[in-house]
């Protein structure tokens, strides 16, 4: 997963990193199997100025071997 931070003021987007992937997720696995058990990732990000943004994370899909249209939340930075 890749993540961005689109500045609502204007600007360009700002790439925060990738993901780190792997992390436990058991609640995930007790609905979808076992299989689902190591799939959370997270990212920290340090330094991003103050303000409001679009963030948009971009997952690499296997299948397509691309990836997918991001998921945006809109944050804020204080």
């Amino acid at each position: 997963v890749h993540a961005w931070a689109y500045p609502l003021a204007g600007g360009p987007p700002v790439f925060l990193g990738a993901t780190a992937y792997g992390g436990a997720r058991p609640d995930v696995a007790a609905v979808h199997g076992d299989q689902f058990t190591n799939t959370s990732f997270g990212l920290v990000v340090q330094g991003l100025a103050h303000g409001n943004y679009d963030l948009a994370l971009f997952a690499w899909s296997t299948d397509a071997a691309d990836f997918v249209p991001a998921s945006v939340v809109r944050v804020t930075v204080r």
